[in-house]
């Protein structure tokens, strides 16, 4: 994080940086059993990567993110079309194939490891029938939970998102933006209860929130640590308990 915002040109106080994001209440996936951490290592590196002209490795984690989860493939075709955007030189669409075919050759491993593991290279799509959730677009999921008073948390925090994504955006993040809309677009589309970790469990929302968080005053930071914790702990303790809203 702090690296890739050294390459935005960004001043930031590290030790500030470091003790928010510690206590920042939505990376309790972080050090939990899902794929979050590795996820979130290799989608940064791929970027600094990326930013600092060094294809084969940004082709390299890419491939590593898709296999850890399918939206890695995503993100790589996200990147890819920022890249061929950013980099209009004589390879630009070369070397955007090459990002796109490493998110590709990484998702066909996922593929392979689930059909020797379980019998169905496609279970992560399956499941989500097995969850009784239906793919439509991510606005009629938010309408329907509003008007049929279901879900109504994790509506409020896809609500939210949508917030982050615009200003995000606004203020010129908008290749972090652009990746977080698409993650928003491909989870939302078929419903809202994994929102908040698919979201604000990212580290480039993570690293945006606090960035900005560290523009306020010195006294209001120990007042924003204190929130965090508290934040931090509640999250934990509702998470420990089985809440579905951070599932």
């Amino acid at each position: 994080m702090l690296k890739n915002l050294t390459l935005k040109s960004l001043q930031i106080k590290k030790t500030w940086f470091i003790a928010l994001f510690t206590l920042y209440p939505f990376n309790i996936w972080y050090f939990s059993q899902y794929s979050e951490p590795l996820y979130g290592v290799l989608l940064l590196s791929s970027i600094v990567f990326l930013r600092e002209n060094k294809l084969i490795f940004s082709a390299l984690a890419r491939c590593g993110m898709s296999l850890t989860r399918p939206t890695g493939f995503v993100m790589a075709i996200g990147l890819a079309l920022w890249w061929l955007c950013y980099n209009k030189n004589k390879n630009s669409i070369q070397d955007s194939l090459l990002l796109v075919v490493s998110g590709g050759l990484g998702l066909s491993f996922f593929v392979l490891y689930l059909s020797g593991k379980v019998g169905d290279g496609f279970a992560f799509s399956h499941v989500q029938i097995a969850w009784g959730r239906e793919l439509k677009p991510f606005p009629l999921h938010i309408l329907d939970n509003l008007h049929e008073h279901q879900h109504l948390t994790a509506t409020y925090i896809s609500l939210i998102a949508i917030i982050t994504i615009c200003a995000m955006i606004n203020y010129g993040w908008r290749l972090e933006g652009f990746l977080i809309a698409l993650t928003f677009l491909l989870a939302c589309s078929t419903g809202v209860k994994s929102i908040g970790r698919l979201v604000f469990a990212n580290p480039l929302v993570i690293e945006f929130l606090i960035y900005f968080a560290l523009s306020v005053r010195k006294s209001y930071r120990y007042l924003l640590l204190f929130i965090f914790a508290c934040l931090h702990i509640t999250l934990i303790y509702f998470w420990i308990h089985g809440l579905k809203t951070l599932a």
